[in-house]
């Protein structure tokens, strides 16, 4: 058998269709996943709140107890883990021109480890310059070759389908 744009077409009708029966599900398990969630919602709402409450009477009482906790200095009850432990602190530089000038002052030699010097292209508008201006600086355009390729026109539910079938699939879009 020939392949002409006609059994394409045929072909394109039967991937539509298959593509229909899977977005029809996707969007009835959309509905009742919605459905689902609305009745979990008020429950997992209220428990999240107990939750944070109980942890916080905790974190309250862990606090006013401090003595408790000398040696060991935490402990593991019910699968919770409370005591007290050290900050590891933060690392403040007010002015970080005056801190990389007192670095090569002080700890030349560890310049290349205690200062980031960053120097990248930017493709973004390299990609805008003339061919010839490309060149001259060692760029070039690739992949510009064509591709065979099947997309759709997606809606929401569209693109959660393609995000389905892009594992299945080579090509699609």
């Amino acid at each position: 058998m020939s392949i002409t744009i006609a059994v394409i077409e045929q072909k394109a009708l039967k991937a539509a269709e298959a593509r229909t029966n899977l977005k029809d599900l996707v969007s009835q398990l959309d509905e009742e996943t919605r459905a689902l969630r609305e009745i979990y919602r008020k429950r997992l709402i209220k428990l999240t709140e107990v939750a944070a409450k109980e942890q916080d009477a905790l974190l309250d009482m862990v606090k006013e107890s401090k003595s408790l906790f000398q040696k060991p200095r935490s402990v593991t009850f019910h699968g919770i883990k409370c005591g007290w432990q050290k900050n590891k602190g933060v690392l403040v530089i007010a002015d970080e021109e005056k801190t990389i000038a007192l670095i090569q002052k002080h700890f030349p030699e560890q310049i290349d480890t205690l200062v980031k010097i960053t120097k990248v292209p930017v493709k973004t508008e390299i990609s805008k310059l003339p061919v010839n201006d490309l060149k001259r600086i060692g760029g070039k355009i690739e992949d510009t070759d064509d591709s065979p390729f099947v997309k759709t026109m997606d809606s929401e539910i569209d693109k959660l389908v393609s995000a389905l079938m892009e594992s299945f699939c080579e090509g699609t879009a």
